[in-house]
């Protein structure tokens, strides 16, 4: 009686083990994944950010040399079609940063009202389907940018493609920039609402 009492102890105490080092094991590759993610997403965040100045930057310049040469009489077309291009990256470029930051609107009420154990569904589902719609804009973006073929610009001899493909390769950056959202409910074990891709707090 003793010895099976012995070996059902030590038979518990080598499951506890086994469970314990399953745990450890899947919180250090949960743990290493997220990390990864979220290393990517904060170069890319770095990048949008530059960009985003770069473009601010050469649209108000040409805004400017588009001004002072209408007013010295000889106004430059080509600054105005260049001006629209970099509108689009800069669109974008900014749509990138404000994703990092919790900048865009989105619809909360339905995560705060839930209970605890389904905000993380809630929260992830919400996260996929931005992911799922940025793959469709991705394609789209592509798409629209063969489809210009050798076409160029009405001012600007160059191809239709460049300003187009703005939108998948601005679209891949976001989508990288999603993914410690999307990986967060999953992989890490904290509230939820850390990982809502909007985090704007109305003042009351």
């Amino acid at each position: 009686m003793r010895r099976d009492l012995k070996n059902v102890k030590d038979f518990a105490e080598r499951l506890r083990q086994s469970a314990r080092f399953h745990y450890v094991w899947r919180s250090y590759f949960f743990d290493k994944a997220y990390a990864a993610a979220l290393g990517l997403a904060q170069k890319a965040e770095v990048f949008a950010c530059r960009s985003l100045l770069v473009y601010m930057l050469a649209l108000a310049a040409l805004v400017g040399v588009n001004g002072a040469s209408r007013a010295a009489g000889y106004p430059l077309p080509w600054t105005e079609e260049l001006s629209a291009w970099l509108i689009v990256g800069l669109c974008f470029s900014g749509s990138s940063v404000a994703l990092r930051r919790g900048l865009h609107v989105g619809i909360t009420i339905f995560v705060e009202l839930a209970p605890a154990h389904v905000r993380r569904l809630l929260v992830f589902t919400g996260n996929l389907l931005v992911a799922l719609f940025r793959l469709l804009a991705i394609g789209a973006g592509f798409l629209s940018g063969f489809a210009a073929g050798g076409k160029t610009g009405a001012e600007i001899p160059l191809p239709l493609a460049l300003p187009y493909l703005q939108m998948p390769l601005w679209g891949i950056l976001i989508f990288v920039q999603i993914l410690p959202f999307l990986a967060g409910p999953v992989l890490k074990n904290t509230q939820a609402e850390e990982f809502l891709l909007t985090r704007i707090v109305a003042e009351e």
